[in-house]
C-alpha cells in the first residue's frame, strides 16, 4: 500500500531472462535501425542483469523457435522475463503480428501463416505463469509490404497487458513511428538512455520515454504502454547495482568515438546523484520537496516547467494534472496530439478514455448522499456548473471548485492546503497513480473520538484502474472505469479506501463514489460513505 508513498521497495527480486529481435533486411521495405536498436538494447540488457538471446534478421521458424525456448526458460526459472522486438509489425482483425524476414505476402490473409502473432506468445506467458514480464514492440514502421499489400489499419492495435505485464509500444495503437535518422529509432534510443537511470520503477521510465518522444517529434509520436504489474520492478535497483552497472556500461562503450562518451556518462551521473539524494530523504521530506516544486511549478505554468516537473516526477503526487495543463499547452502552441486508435469491437482490451472534463455553463448533477453501513439517504443536492475557464470548473458561484481533471481545489466540506489527485489523466485498465494532499480541519466534538483540536490532515492514496464494467444508477446503466485506492489518513495511520466508477465519455462527474476511512479496508464498514448520481445534463457530452 505505501511502496508508492514512501519509494522504500527494491522492488521483485528474481532472475531475468530476455529475447530480443531486431529485424532490417526486409525484400519490399528494409529498414535502417532495428538491427542497431536490437543489438544496445540486448546489450543493455545483459548490463541490468538479464540472460539474453539476440536474434537479428530472423525467420518465422527462427522466432518461433526463439519465443518457444524463451518462455520454457521463463517457466523453468521463474524469471522476470523481459521481450524487445524492433521491425515491422502490423495488425489484423485486432491481432498483432511480427513480420520476419522472408515473409511472401502478397494479400492479408497470408498475414497469418507469414508471420508470428504476438497473442501466441502473450497466451504463453501467462501460462508459464512466471512472476513479471516486460514486452516492448518497435514495430509500428510504416509500409510493410511496400505497396503490394495495404494493411487493415496502420500500426499496432490496441491490446490490454496480460496479468503481471507491461505492454509498451513505440507510438499509440493505430499510428506509426519513426526508423530514426541517427543510430538508433526515436523510441529505443529514449528507452536506452532512461533504463540506465537508478532507483527509477519501469513504469516511470517508460512515462518518461513517452513524453522525451513526444516533445522531439512535436507530437508526431507518442509512445503507449498498458500495465497490469502487481509488483514494483527496478532495472537498476540501488546504488551497488548502479556502481557495477556503470563500469560494465564504460567497458562496453570503450571502443565508441571518445567524445560522445562522456557527455552522456555525466549528465547519467547528475541524474543518478539526483535519484540517490532523493532516496536518502524521509517520506516527509519527499512529499515536502515535490510540494515545493509542483508550487514552483504552477507560479510559472509554462512547457517548459510542466515538462521539467514531469521529467522528475513522472508518477509524482501532481502528475495527472500536469500532464493535463501540459497536453493544453501544446494543443495551444499547434500540436496535434495523436489519438489512440478507437477500440469499439476489439475484443482485447477495455479501451481508454480521456480524463479532461468537458463541462459548460448550466450543466447540473444531482447525488444522493447515502450511509454505507445502513444505506439510508443522508442527503439530496443538485450542483450546477456556473463558470468554466482553461484550468477550473466553479460550482454554484463558487461554493465548489474543481480542475480540468474534476480534482476538488475548493470543497464545501475540506479546506485543501494540497489538491489532492483523485482523477487522472486518461482512464486505461491497469493504470495507476498516487496522490498526497492535506486539508485543514477546524476541529471540534466528533462522536468517535471526543474533541478533536484544529489541526492539518495528511492523506496519502495510492489508486489503480481495476476494471471496466456495466453500471446501473438512477440516471441510467454505464459502461464504467471502476477505481480502487488504498492508502491512510493523518498522523495515526488510519486506514482509507477509496471506489468510484466513472464513465468519462458520458459524464464528467463519478456515477458512484465510496469513502472508507474507519480503520478497516473491507467495504460496508460503519464509515463508509457513499455519494450516488440520481440525474445530470451535460451537454458536452450529450
Amino acid at each position: 500500500m505505501l511502496h508508492a508513498a514512501s519509494g522504500d521497495s527494491k522492488g521483485i527480486d528474481a532472475s531475468r531472462v530476455g529475447l530480443v529481435i531486431g529485424n532490417s533486411k526486409y525484400t519490399d521495405s528494409p529498414l535502417s535501425n532495428p538491427v542497431n536498436d536490437a543489438n544496445a538494447i540486448a546489450q543493455l540488457s545483459e548490463v541490468m542483469g538479464f540472460k539474453t538471446q539476440c536474434l537479428l534478421n530472423a525467420s518465422l521458424k527462427d522466432i518461433s523457435a526463439a519465443v518457444e525456448a524463451y518462455v520454457d526458460e521463463l517457466q523453468r526459472q521463474k524469471a522476470v522475463g523481459f521481450f524487445y522486438y524492433a521491425g515491422h509489425g502490423v495488425q489484423l482483425g485486432w491481432r498483432n503480428y511480427i513480420v520476419p524476414i522472408g515473409a511472401n505476402i502478397d494479400r492479408l490473409d497470408d498475414v497469418p501463416k507469414q508471420a508470428y502473432e504476438l497473442n501466441i506468445m502473450l497466451a504463453a506467458l501467462t501460462k508459464a505463469k512466471n512472476p513479471m514480464n516486460i514486452i516492448i514492440l518497435d514495430a509500428c514502421r510504416d509500409n510493410p509490404f511496400g505497396k503490394r499489400v495495404l494493411p487493415e489499419q496502420k500500426g499496432l492495435s490496441q491490446f490490454d497487458a496480460p496479468i503481471g505485464s507491461l505492454l509498451s509500444y513505440a507510438t499509440s495503437p493505430g499510428n506509426t513511428a519513426s526508423d530514426g535518422s541517427g543510430a538508433n529509432g526515436l523510441f529505443t534510443e529514449n528507452l536506452l538512455r532512461e533504463m540506465k537511470v537508478p532507483l527509477t520503477k519501469i513504469e516511470d521510465v517508460f512515462k518518461r520515454v513517452r513524453l522525451n518522444v513526444r516533445l522531439q517529434s512535436k507530437g508526431g509520436q507518442i509512445p503507449w504502454e498498458s500495465t497490469s504489474l502487481e509488483d514494483d520492478f527496478y532495472f537498476i535497483a540501488d546504488e551497488a547495482q548502479f556502481k557495477q552497472a556503470e563500469r560494465a556500461l564504460a567497458q562496453a562503450n570503450a571502443n565508441k568515438a571518445a567524445e560522445a562518451v562522456p557527455q552522456e556518462t555525466g549528465t547519467l551521473l547528475a541524474r543518478a546523484e539526483a535519484e540517490f539524494s532523493l532516496a536518502k530523504q524521509s517520506v516527509e521530506q519527499r512529499i515536502q520537496t515535490e510540494l515545493s516544486a509542483w508550487e514552483q511549478t504552477l507560479a510559472n505554468p509554462s512547457v517548459a516547467a510542466l515538462e521539467g516537473y514531469l521529467k522528475r516526477y513522472p508518477s509524482g503526487a501532481y502528475s495527472e494534472i500536469a500532464a493535463a495543463r501540459l497536453d493544453a499547452l501544446l494543443a495551444k502552441a499547434g500540436e496535434k496530439k495523436l489519438a489512440v486508435q478507437s477500440t469499439d469491437n476489439n475484443p482485447y482490451t477495455k479501451g481508454t478514455a480521456s480524463g479532461v472534463t468537458r463541462y459548460t455553463v448550466g450543466d447540473q448533477f444531482t447525488y444522493t448522499d447515502n450511509d454505507g453501513y445502513t444505506n439510508i439517504v443522508e442527503g439530496t443536492y443538485t450542483e450546477v456548473v456556473t463558470s468554466v475557464s482553461d484550468t477550473q470548473t466553479v460550482f454554484d458561484d463558487g461554493a465548489r471548485i474543481v480542475d480540468m481533471l474534476g480534482n476538488e481545489e475548493k470543497s464545501k466540506s475540506n479546506n485543501f492546503v494540497s489538491i489532492a489527485q483523485f482523477y487522472p489523466n486518461s482512464y486505461e485498465l491497469g493504470k495507476t497513480w498516487r496522490t498526497n494532499f492535506r486539508y485543514w480541519s477546524p476541529g471540534g466534538w466528533t462522536g468517535r473520538s471526543g474533541f478533536q483540536p484544529a489541526r492539518t490532515i495528511k492523506v496519502a492514496v495510492d489508486l489503480k484502474v481495476v476494471a471496466r464494467e456495466s453500471i446501473t444508477t438512477k440516471a441510467g446503466t454505464f459502461n464504467a472505469f471502476k477505481i480502487v485506492g488504498y492508502g491512510f489518513r493523518g498522523n495515526s495511520g488510519t486506514t482509507v479506501e477509496v471506489r468510484y466508477w466513472i464513465d468519462p465519455e458520458r459524464c464528467s462527474y463519478p456515477l458512484r463514489y465510496e469513502w472508507n476511512d474507519g480503520g478497516s479496508n473491507v467495504p460496508g464498514g460503519k464509515n463508509l460513505k457513499r455519494k450516488e448520481l440520481v440525474a445530470f445534463r451535460q451537454r458536452a457530452t450529450g
